[in-house]
């Protein structure tokens, strides 16, 4: 055999061996790509659940649902459960089960449909009572900030003060504003009080009683000075 030759048939066969890789790894490789299953597991073991347990379990205390079996044809019925919304949820949140098919097949998908519903329920009821809270703590906030506001800007009332004699000087004193509220005012000593109009009155046994009026508007210092009563001037004489 020819050198030529023999190159020749080194080349065919080489060939040959890089055609029966390229098939051996074609077949190795395979056609279909793997999924994930991507189908949502049951929250809620299904061995934990039955149709009344699921049920009872979906339900927050004093929480009510209506359960409605529809027959929609000879063999299929519509079994509709709906939740009420508790006094904290939105009405819009309850939103109810619907599964359909035969009586031997709602045992196995109300199960199924349960398993999964009780956990969002869940979800929904604790995110309403949530809500209600900051709600709650948001009013309450804003009723404080409303009324340090209210404060801030409320007018400080201004005073002044008022000094009240009288003679003689056992005789007791009444100060009233002209809401009638009186005020203790005591005798020769400076009382502070809001500036407004005041009544004084003084009386004391055997004095005919005084009285005045006076608008506060700066510190004041007013006397009262009551006479005897002719009666007992009468009696001494």
């Amino acid at each position: 055999m020819t050198a030529a030759a023999t190159d020749e048939l080194e080349d065919n066969t080489e060939l040959e061996d890089d055609t029966q890789t390229e098939e051996e790894e074609r077949e190795a490789t395979p056609e279909e790509v793997a999924t994930i299953d991507c189908t949502p597991k049951p929250i809620v073991p299904r061995a934990q659940l039955g149709i009344i347990r699921g049920l009872a379990a979906s339900l927050a205390v004093a929480g009510t649902l209506v359960l409605v079996i529809a027959k929609v044809a000879e063999n299929e019925l519509l079994v509709t459960v709906q939740p009420i919304a508790g006094e904290k949820e939105d009405a819009a949140s309850a939103l109810p089960i619907q599964v359909n098919g035969t009586p031997d097949e709602l045992d196995e998908k109300l199960i199924d449909a349960l398993a999964h519903y009780v956990p969002a329920r869940e979800i929904v009821t604790q995110t309403a009572a949530e809500i209600a809270q900051a709600t709650v703590a948001a009013a309450a906030r804003q009723k404080a900030e409303n009324i340090k506001r209210q404060e801030a800007y409320k007018p400080k009332t201004r005073t002044a003060q008022l000094t009240v004699k009288v003679t003689p000087a056992e005789a007791t004193i009444t100060v009233a504003d002209t809401t009638g509220k009186t005020h203790e005012v005591k005798v020769g000593k400076p009382t502070t009080l809001p500036i407004g109009k005041y009544t004084i009155a003084a009386a004391a046994p055997n004095y005919i009683a005084n009285t005045t009026t006076l608008l506060l508007s700066k510190n004041e210092t007013t006397e009262l000075k009551l006479e005897e009563s002719k009666e007992l001037a009468f009696a001494l004489s």
